[in-house]
């Protein structure tokens, strides 16, 4: 019923797309379109809680995340292997990490497709990746104790407490990340990110996050949720 009503408002600010009530490629895309001219969907459609229970992270859309063409284009790709893979995935949300973005910008993003809406974080990259501490990756490898990220597809795993606290297994399913579970590649929270600082620390390769968004991250997308984490270099 909220995927129709938004459908609806989105009709309504001209999108012509079907009202179907299942949240495609064209009703993301009408939504992208929307928000990118101003208009505010969150009265429309509010985004339901997790499946697995978790609490739901907060929304901190952004115009610069609204703006991003290079954002859109990640988005569909990540669509398009849920698309191929329904049964691989939790289909209620998803992650994209756009590794082209500065350490200092958002560019951990979780997509909520039964409304659009996108919120960016901050991430760490592998020191490996940026030995000079640019802020921006240049490398990656899914080799042990290369303090790299690697890039590709993931697929988000059990919650446990270590030497980080609270963080987020992780399996890689791409021949360039495959051992990621092996070289504890995971999801944490760190001192050195921080969404009000200069920009992200380096981690030996995990996505680290702000530890005042960590748990409510962690919770949403915890269990079998999709992380693209693509190449920038490609």
């Amino acid at each position: 019923a909220r995927v129709l009503a938004l459908q609806r408002e989105l009709n309504r600010l001209g999108a012509g797309i079907a009202e179907d009530g299942i949240f495609g490629p064209n009703t993301a895309r009408a939504v992208a379109a929307a928000q990118e001219s101003g208009h505010d969907l969150s009265a429309v459609a509010a985004a339901p809680a997790a499946a697995s229970g978790g609490t739901v992270a907060p929304a901190r859309p952004t115009p610069e995340v609204n703006a991003s063409g290079r954002l859109r284009q990640l988005i569909r790709e990540a669509e398009g292997v849920l698309a191929s893979n329904r049964s691989g995935f939790r289909q209620d949300v998803f992650v994209v990490v756009d590794l082209a973005r500065h350490s200092s910008e958002q560019r951990f993003f979780i997509v909520e497709r039964s409304t659009g809406n996108v919120s960016g974080y901050r991430t760490s990259h592998g020191s490996g990746s940026d030995p000079r501490n640019t802020g921006r990756p240049q490398t990656f490898s899914n080799a042990n104790n290369s303090h790299q990220t690697s890039v590709g597809v993931y697929r988000t795993a059990e919650t446990y407490s270590g030497r980080h606290g609270y963080s987020l297994r992780l399996d890689g399913l791409s021949g360039t990340n495959s051992r990621a579970r092996a070289r504890a590649i995971v999801i944490h929270g760190a001192n050195y990110v921080s969404e009000a600082g200069r920009r992200a620390g380096r981690s030996w390769g995990c996505f680290a996050l702000d530890m005042r968004h960590r748990t409510a991250v962690i919770d949403r997308i915890k269990n079998g949720a999709l992380l693209y984490a693509p190449d920038p270099n490609r």
